[in-house]
């Protein structure tokens, strides 16, 4: 739904579509603006999936590591618009994209997939 690219900033989802209930998207950018942060709406395809578990089509669950951003891309339309979105916001860092479906079939993409979990082992 969210992230933060610093302090001020972050991407969310864009809920503005024909299957999205105009009161949901409505409440959420009304919360957004509330927190006075900035907000940029990154495409948000999910809709033609055959499960809700399906994540395809979420383009803000990227994998973000010092200097390489590594955007998740399914073959859609909508590819493009995310990945120049996300290059413009991250301008000057290395940018990647990988086809993403097979892993947003269980609900996760990469920024999902690669969570560390320290231990006290």
């Amino acid at each position: 739904m969210i992230r933060f690219i610093n302090e001020n900033t972050v991407v969310i989802n864009n809920y503005k579509h024909k299957k999205e209930k105009e009161w949901f998207y409505r409440a959420f950018e009304i919360a957004i603006h509330n927190t006075g942060l900035e907000y940029i709406k990154i495409p948000y395809k999910v809709y033609d999936n055959e499960s809700i578990d399906h994540a395809n089509g979420g383009y803000i669950n990227y994998l973000q590591m010092e200097n390489t951003v590594i955007i998740p891309t399914f073959g859609i339309r909508e590819d493009d618009l995310a990945v120049k979105q996300l290059e413009t916001i991250f301008a000057g860092q290395n940018i990647q994209t990988i086809e993403s479906n097979e892993i947003a079939y269980d609900g996760g993409i990469l920024n999902c997939i690669t969570w560390n979990i320290k231990t006290d082992k």
